[in-house]
Formats: C-alpha cells, sequence, structure tokens
C-alpha cells in the first residue's frame, strides 16, 4: 500500500511512498474519514510525501476530495502539515493547499515534521499557509 497511517495520539501521521495514484489518494480520504468519524475530536495531522517516487493523480481529484472536506466540517480546528520534495510534489501540495477552503483547517508546506510539530504547538514562524486565501 503505498500510504502508512498512523494515529499518534496527538496527530496523524500518514507517510506516503511509491507511485502515489488518485485511487491511492481516494483510500487515504476514506482512512483519515474513518478516524475522525470515531474520535471525539479532530487531530492535526502531518502528511509526510517524502518518499513518493512519483505522482499519477490530477487536479480533479484534488478538487473533488476538498470539495467533501468543506462538506464534512471538522470537530474542531485543525492544522494539516504537508512535508514534501520535489518541484512536482511542492506544486501538488501548493495546489491542495489553494483548494482547501473548508473552515477551520489550515494547510502549510513545511520543511521538515519537527517544523510541523512546532506549528501545533504554536510554534514556528507563519511561512505558507492557506489562512492567507480567504474561503
Amino acid at each position: 500500500m503505498p500510504f502508512a497511517f498512523t494515529d499518534l495520539g496527538s496527530h496523524y501521521l500518514l507517510v506516503l511512498s511509491g507511485v502515489f495514484t488518485d485511487r491511492d489518494l481516494r483510500e487515504l480520504a476514506l482512512t483519515v474519514k474513518a478516524a475522525e468519524e470515531a474520535a471525539p475530536v479532530t487531530l492535526n495531522r502531518i502528511v509526510d510525501g517524502t518518499q513518493i517516487e512519483s505522482f499519477k493523480i490530477g487536479f480533479p481529484i484534488l478538487s473533488i476530495l476538498t470539495e467533501r472536506r468543506r462538506a464534512f466540517p471538522v470537530k474542531n480546528p485543525i492544522k494539516t502539515a504537508l512535508l514534501v520534495r520535489g518541484k512536482v510534489a511542492f506544486g501538488l501540495a501548493r495546489m491542495f493547499q489553494l483548494l482547501n477552503t473548508a473552515p477551520g483547517v489550515q494547510v502549510r508546506i513545511v520543511d521538515s515534521r519537527e517544523e510541523a510539530l512546532a506549528w501545533f504547538e504554536g510554534g514556528a514562524p507563519n511561512r505558507m499557509d492557506n489562512s492567507a486565501f480567504p474561503g
């Protein structure tokens, strides 16, 4: 499976790997949705895409998933940290970030898991998140 989902108690860790496709992204979204529905609160998440070899996803699936996120609001405000390497991965992360205008959800591209955790705790300077783009 090209992703691993771990509930660390304080946040979710999603590690993506290999060739990542539209189907994989849909499966990942369903996995996260099931975890969110079962939990009393919605947790922050780190999406680590540094192990991805190539992407086979496009705009339509990103658009559909961000629309669904708006249709199923989070139980409390959350932060999603995207950790990526390479131009294609960064471009897809930015596209997801700009499309994700769900209330209560902030998305930021980070350089490390440590930076993500600092952001979750209220530290880390404001670099590039979607809160600058009103929904």
